[in-house]
């Protein structure tokens, strides 16, 4: 069975606790630079952006068939057996591949 979260944008108020608390359940560093990024990185799953009084979280899908997985040409990124979509670093090339084929724009 997939797991899903429910998140309602509507409540939110840019305070970053579901930065931290993504970085926590996934056994990453937390500071404050971390926190000033504002894109996803190997280091930062979750990102909290802000337009305005606006905020809108912005994370992998975790697609049941990830195009940015399938495009890899080193196999940096792949699906789990358990769900989750990973990115290995120390593969990754830089090409971007990844960031073109994904129909969220997330890489």
């Amino acid at each position: 069975m997939s797991k899903a979260l429910l998140y309602d944008a509507t409540v939110c108020i840019g305070c970053k606790q579901c930065e931290q608390a993504c970085a926590e359940k996934n056994k990453l560093s937390y500071s404050e630079a971390v926190a000033a990024e504002d894109q996803q990185s190997a280091h930062k799953f979750t990102v909290v952006l802000a337009k305005g009084d606006k905020f809108m979280r912005r994370l992998c899908m975790n697609c049941s068939d990830p195009a940015c997985a399938s495009v890899c040409p080193v196999g940096a990124l792949h699906k789990t057996a358990s769900g989750p979509v990973v990115y290995e670093e120390n593969r990754c090339m830089g090409c971007r591949y990844c960031m073109v084929a994904c129909p969220f724009g997330v890489p």
